[in-house]
């Protein structure tokens, strides 16, 4: 446990200063939506306005690698049309490079930089060396979700129904050692997984087996325990499906996508203050919030002294928002 902090800590050390240089000083809020028939990746500021085109010709999930300013994306192969690969290109969406050639279909691309590695959820969740793509088999049928937390060296894993204990999906933990923990059980028709390793959190979209209303983001402890029914979404007009949870708690936010209601959404970590961002564009696909500032939060963290210091990116939000 106290190495993966170690770890943690020394990786987010050496990417402050590198990710400060790939994006500037402003966050920015990255997603992909389909205008005119043409399925892009946008670049946002946090409320959804100013959305100019990174790149076009993205058909699935992307990620952005922090340290060097890389966006890691699904297209057509360009050998074979028909199949789909994992490119590669700068943030500007320039100098693209076809990664993983005539690869798959993956729901969800996730960038582990402290490890030097690529996540792909699909019909079997795979881990590939960003140096020179190597596959590793993570042993999860049907994985349709991944997030790396960096600060514990966890992976959680959103696991289809029939693959894990029954016929319900499920979400587990994955240590590097291959020590595998359930965190939820008993949930159907999950539709976003994120984390917040600050607070210890897993917040997740799905419908529980007792047949209460889906309409909700719910949240469980990355130790596992009861799960809490967190932000209610009921009130909204429309039946709202959250998908694709993006937990900001630098800037004490939680973002979604909404396959139900359409566009993008937001609120607090308390669930509060629940707003439609400010872009009429059709999202679909993954979403992520890029913070260029120190990551001294993080860092806090890992040391275990969170609540003693004054990070300076954790001064743009009172401690009150701390989730409970």
């Amino acid at each position: 446990m106290y190495s993966r902090w170690l770890l943690g800590f020394a990786t987010l050390v050496l990417l402050q200063e590198s990710a400060s240089k790939a994006y500037g000083d402003s966050p920015s809020l990255y997603y992909s939506a389909t205008v005119g028939g043409v399925k892009s990746i946008y670049r946002s500021t946090l409320d959804g306005s100013n959305a100019t085109v990174v790149l076009t010709g993205a058909t699935g999930p992307f990620d952005i690698d922090d340290r060097t300013g890389t966006i890691y994306f699904e297209a057509p192969s360009s050998r074979t049309p028909s199949t789909e690969s994992i490119w590669k290109s700068n943030i500007d969406g320039s100098n693209r490079v076809e990664f993983i050639q005539n690869c798959c279909l993956p729901s969800r691309i996730e960038i582990d930089e402290s490890n030097n590695r690529l996540f792909l959820a699909y019909f079997r969740g795979s881990e590939w060396n960003l140096s020179a793509p190597a596959y590793i088999d993570l042993g999860f049928r049907t994985t349709v979700e991944i997030e790396f937390d960096q600060i514990h060296q966890t992976a959680f894993l959103a696991v289809g129904r029939y693959a894990g204990t029954g016929f319900t999906d499920e979400v587990y933990a994955r240590t590097d050692d291959g020590v595998v923990t359930p965190i939820v059980t008993g949930i159907r028709n999950l539709n976003g997984l994120g984390i917040d390793p600050v607070h210890q959190f897993v917040y997740f979209s799905a419908q529980p087996i007792d047949g209460s209303d889906p309409r909700a983001i719910y949240r469980v402890r990355m130790d596992g325990g009861s799960m809490e029914r967190f932000i209610d979404l009921s009130d909204l007009p429309g039946i709202s499906i959250p998908s694709d949870i993006e937990v900001v708690p630098e800037f004490n936010a939680i973002f979604w996508r909404d396959d139900g209601l359409g566009g993008l959404w937001r609120s607090d970590l308390d669930g509060s203050n629940i707003v439609k961002l400010n872009n009429s564009l059709s999202s679909a696909g993954q979403i992520k919030v890029v913070v260029p500032e120190s990551r001294s939060i993080e860092l806090a963290v890992c040391l275990g002294i969170a609540t003693a210091v004054q990070c300076r990116r954790y001064r743009r939000k009172s401690t009150s928002g701390k989730p409970a």
